[in-house]
Parts: C-alpha cells; sequence; structure tokens
C-alpha cells in the first residue's frame, strides 16, 4: 500500500526494483539507484600495510569483512581453507565479528591458513583491504533477497580483486556479475579451486581489480549517486506539473 501510494520509488538493486514490479507496482515509477560510498576507499601501499600487521610478503591473502553471521555462512569458508592443497601459501583470514565469531575461531583454531581476526578502526579499513590479494564475499545458499552487503562498495573501490560465493541469480550475484569472480554458495571445494586458480593469474587479478573500480566509479561514487537522485526528485516535480 506503501509503494502504490508513492509518485515514484527507488530500489537500490536491479534484483530490489524487480520485486517491487512482481509486487505490480508500474515499473514506469521504479527507479534504480545503486547504493553509493560516501566515503570512498583510498588504496594504501600494500607492502608497508602488510609489514604493520605482520602478513609476509609472499603469501597470498584473502580476507573476509564484517559480520560475523548466520547469513555469511562463514563455516564454507573454513571448509573451503581444509580443501586448499596441502602446502599452499594461501591464507585466509575472517576480519569482524558477530554471534558466530566464538565458533569460527574454535573451528579455525591450530589450522596454519585461516583465521579470525578483530575488525579494524574505520581509519585502518583503506589500509586492510590495500594489505590483501583478494576479497572475499560468502553467503549462505538461501541468501536471496534483496539485500546487499554493505561492504562491496569498499571492496570494489579499493581496487583489490573480489570473489564471492554467493547464490546463483541472488542480489549479490547479480550486482557482481561481470565485475567479480563468482563461485556458487554452499561448495567450499569449488571456492577453494576458485582461489587456487586465481592465485596463480597475477592478470586476471589486475583486471578483477580494475573492473571493480571502474563499476565503482561508474556507479557507486557520491557524485554519481547524489546526481541521479537529484535526476529523480526532478522528474517527479515535472510529472506533477503536467498533471496539473
Amino acid at each position: 500500500a506503501i509503494l502504490e501510494s508513492a509518485k515514484g520509488v527507488v530500489a537500490i538493486s536491479q534484483m530490489m526494483s524487480d520485486v517491487i514490479v512482481r509486487m505490480g507496482i508500474q515499473e514506469s515509477r521504479v527507479s534504480t539507484i545503486l547504493i553509493y560510498a560516501a566515503n570512498p576507499v583510498t588504496p594504501n601501499n600494500r607492502n608497508i600495510v602488510r609489514a604493520k600487521i605482520g602478513w609476509a610478503s609472499d603469501d597470498f591473502i584473502v580476507i573476509h569483512t564484517g559480520n560475523m553471521g548466520a547469513k555469511q555462512d562463514l563455516e564454507n569458508v573454513v571448509r573451503a581453507a581444509d580443501a586448499l592443497q596441502t602446502g599452499s601459501n594461501i591464507k585466509i583470514y575472517l576480519v569482524g565479528h558477530g554471534n558466530q565469531e566464538a565458533s569460527l575461531k574454535s573451528l579455525c583454531a591450530g589450522k596454519s591458513n585461516i583465521a579470525v581476526m578483530p575488525a579494524v578502526s574505520d581509519a585502518d579499513y583503506s589500509a586492510l583491504l590495500s594489505a590483501a590479494d583478494l576479497l572475499l564475499v560468502n553467503e549462505r545458499s538461501t541468501q536471496m533477497e534483496m539485500s546487499l552487503p554493505s561492504k562491496l562498495t569498499s571492496y570494489l573501490y579499493s581496487e583489490r580483486p573480489v570473489i564471492a560465493a554467493v547464490p546463483r541469480g541472488g542480489a549479490t550475484w547479480k550486482f557482481l556479475e561481470g565485475v567479480a569472480e563468482l563461485v556458487e554458495a554452499g561448495d567450499p571445494v569449488a571456492l577453494a579451486r576458485a582461489i587456487e586458480e586465481l592465485s596463480k593469474k597475477p592478470e586476471k587479478l589486475t583486471d578483477l581489480a580494475k573492473r571493480g573500480r571502474e563499476f565503482a566509479d561508474a556507479h557507486l561514487s557520491p557524485e554519481v549517486g547524489r546526481a541521479k537522485y537529484l535526476e529523480w526528485v526532478q522528474s517527479l516535480i515535472a510529472l506533477g506539473k503536467n498533471r496539473y
């Protein structure tokens, strides 16, 4: 009823727009304006940051940041670490807090290729992303709803490649298609193989990083987002004037 009473509706992802239209709202009244980053990430010197954190310069570092809840299904990442080849230089870090944190720490105990790290301050977040070789998004296989992980804007601005183990056809999959390396959710072996393959292909990593940053500049910058909202409001004003 609320949507039907509105002159116009903005959705922050294409999947959300599609759902609103399926609810019976006229497609012409629904606009998609991707959620943009109020504070874009500034890339830092990778080697300097790694030295401060204590990460080896020759390790291939994969990090997942943010909430550690049921939605993220980070046990899948732990199983992926178990599936990595023995002797691999790949290290996975789960950075953040959440109601699954204690369980994840227990699952990671005694493993040399995966660990849980506490969340960092906003001031240090850009540096953390810059120090990684690969940024990970992981969702449970049933996560088909309209929401998007807020970390995506920061990930794409960081000029680091992104891999996403998310449900095929879900909101995050659609958002990152053509921008990130995509793996079916809930398949730890496939995730492990994809990470291993990327670790051996620096050209592909560079391409993914470039694609992510280009996407961010084109769609997620404050300037672009505000301009689109201004255009949307002006279109509603013009529509109102034409009706009277």
